[in-house]
């Protein structure tokens, strides 16, 4: 690239003036680097990535293009050239992409050039400056920033074309480190007792609506059971699993881990039932309120009482002759019920003309196909744990434990936006990282040892799913050669992965690189599973899953190597099966991390 011109090698060639446009409208953006990060794939890869500042432009230009605007990219080493390059954006451009380097810390030149003109700024920094050195987490240019982002890698810059993208907030200001940090993203609140604010509300209401569900969402889904439910000749269905409840309901922050609650879905009537009791019915009936498909319940009586009371309700008053040319009714009940609770049912129906129908994952199978928001969210939980990776790998070292680096890598997914954990971290060192599933405990890092970390956030209910193997020293030829493998092996299935393939397809697609790299039968376990609501969905991709996979699809990509009494290794990202291929939500690096 040179560094001494633009870069205007974009989609749109036409001039925008400035002064011209609406303010929030986005149609022509600098992407502006600072010094060093024209040595972005060279400089600390461990920190900032394996990819270079040629890749990082391509990045952004290409979801420029996605986004409807025009990028410009120019890096400097050069403070005087810096400025002068600001200077000329008032006239030519709507919106700043920045990444100040060294000069965040120091350079009052710089801030008095984006303070002195009328575009706004967000400030971006791979790392997460946070946590590291102190003197990184001193900004002078964020106070004239719209908003900084940082410890996102190279998705940051992404998500700053998004907040651009959505209208030009207020600047920070003096004060921008007492705003709470979002998953990385700082942003001035909205006020509204502040004149002016009104159009930041409004672009808060497009940001929330990325991660809201749309207002007929549990319509949609009910909707989708009851037509299973008529090609299964069932007259009904009772769910009692949380997290089929949820899904249907699309209700937030209502259920916990507890199994308090059964659905009761007519397949004639319109409105579903929710059976809960006094610690969640309020916030159950909030939640129904805004969209009318859920009525709650919060009666104190056994859940299997509340099916039949249903049931005589649905059927035997309005719908008394229903089946009467097709014979028996039927009630549909989820494969995961105990015993005792089927017990229960059968001696609530006993007197009835009715049959309990087992039925296969029914409501599992209807989850495995993710919508829009639900993708969205699964994003945010990744941003978080990519940060986290980069903090970790910042943060480890010989003569730590596997719980002390566990307890951190939590921490830090909890303290950076994650509602909760996806699932109990992974973190297992030598030999322990032969054992898939370790866990942590107080064995200590050591130097020329591989450390599996296998870790997991979850934003707006949904998790994500990350495995990275790190290196402590030199490795030997054989960690090189195992990790060669299941690199090959991941990227291999990820860009084989597309509709009409089966899990069982790409799970021996792997087994057939890691054999032909001298690891035959050193993985043992499926190459992946579905991710959404819970950390393990359908569809799997293992020998046992012989269905073809659709787009929709959201599911892991895990090779893994393991040689007891010696290391293991994984490598796993996660993404979405699209029309045409798999799009991957994981940013970390497949590079070897060598600290």
């Amino acid at each position: 690239m040179n560094k001494a011109n633009l870069d205007k090698t974009s989609t749109d060639t036409t001039t925008t003036d400035k002064t011209s446009t609406d303010k929030t409208t986005m149609r022509k953006i600098l992407l502006l680097n600072g010094p060093n990060l024209d040595m972005l794939g060279i400089r600390e890869p461990g920190v900032y990535g394996s990819k270079t500042l040629d890749d990082l432009v391509k990045l952004v230009k290409d979801y420029g293009v996605s986004r409807g605007v025009c990028i410009d990219a120019f890096q400097s080493n050069s403070e005087g050239a810096l400025v002068d390059v600001i200077h000329d954006t008032r006239l030519n451009y709507d919106g700043i992409i920045y990444n100040p380097g060294a000069h965040t810390h120091y350079s009052y030149a710089l801030r008095d050039a984006l303070g002195g003109i009328d575009v706004p700024c967000v400030e971006v920094h791979i790392s997460d400056v946070e946590n590291r050195e102190a003197f990184r987490q001193i900004s002078v240019i964020a106070p004239v920033c719209v908003a900084q982002i940082k410890g996102r890698g190279f998705q940051g810059y992404l998500d700053a074309l998004d907040v651009l993208c959505e209208g030009s907030y207020e600047r920070l200001g003096e004060n921008y480190k007492d705003f709470p940090c979002q998953d990385g993203l700082v942003i001035r609140p909205f006020d509204i007792s502040r004149e002016g604010d009104q159009l930041t509300s409004d672009q808060l209401d497009r940001l929330s609506a990325m991660v809201a569900w749309r207002p007929d969402t549990s319509q949609l889904r009910l909707a989708q059971l009851r037509e299973e439910l008529k090609k299964g000749s069932l007259d009904a269905f009772s769910v009692r699993d949380t997290a089929n409840i949820t899904w249907l309901c699309a209700f937030d922050k209502v259920f916990d881990d507890e199994a308090a609650h059964a659905l009761f879905v007519s397949a004639v009537a319109d409105q579903a039932i929710l059976h809960t009791d006094s610690r969640y019915s309020e916030a159950a009936r909030a939640a129904a309120l805004r969209e009318g498909s859920v009525k709650v319940c919060d009666e104190r009586q056994t859940h299997a009482a509340f099916i039949k009371r249903a049931w005589d309700e649905a059927f035997c008053a309005p719908y008394a002759n229903m089946q009467q040319e097709t014979g028996d009714a039927a009630l549909g009940i989820e494969d995961s019920i105990a015993l005792r609770e089927f017990r229960q049912l059968q001696d609530a129906f006993s007197h009835e003309d009715a049959r309990l129908i087992e039925t296969d994952e029914l409501i599992c199978k209807l989850r495995a196909v993710k919508d829009e928001v639900e993708i969205a969210r699964m994003r945010a939980a990744q941003r978080i744990t990519d940060a986290a990776f980069a903090h970790i790998v910042a943060f480890m070292r010989p003569g730590m434990t596997e719980r002390e680096v566990q307890i951190e890598l939590e921490s830090f997914m909890l303290r950076h936006g994650a509602d909760d954990l996806a699932f109990s971290s992974i973190v297992a060192c030598g030999a322990n990282g032969a054992s898939p599933h370790a866990i942590p405990g107080q064995t200590k890092l050591e130097a020329g040892q591989c450390v599996v970390l296998d870790f997991g956030a979850k934003a707006a209910g949904y998790c994500s799913d990350m495995t990275r193997t790190v290196f402590l020293g030199e490795p030997t030829q054989k960690m090189r050669d195992a990790y060669a493998a299941i690199r090959s092996a991941n990227e291999q299935v990820e860009a084989s992965l597309r509709p009409g393939v089966t899990g069982c397809e790409m799970h021996e697609l792997a087994e057939r690189v890691l054999a032909d790299a001298g690891f035959a039968n050193k993985m043992g376990h499926g190459l992946g599973h579905g991710v959404g609501l819970e950390i393990h969905e359908l569809p799997v991709l293992s020998p046992r899953n012989k269905a073809a996979l659709v787009a929709g699809n959201v599911v892991t990509v895990e090779p893994g190597i393991y040689v007891p009494g010696e290391f293991g290794m994984r490598l796993e990202d996660f993404g979405v099966v699209t029309e045409d291929g798999f799009e991957v939500f994981t940013a970390s690096t497949h590079d070897m991390v060598i600290l």
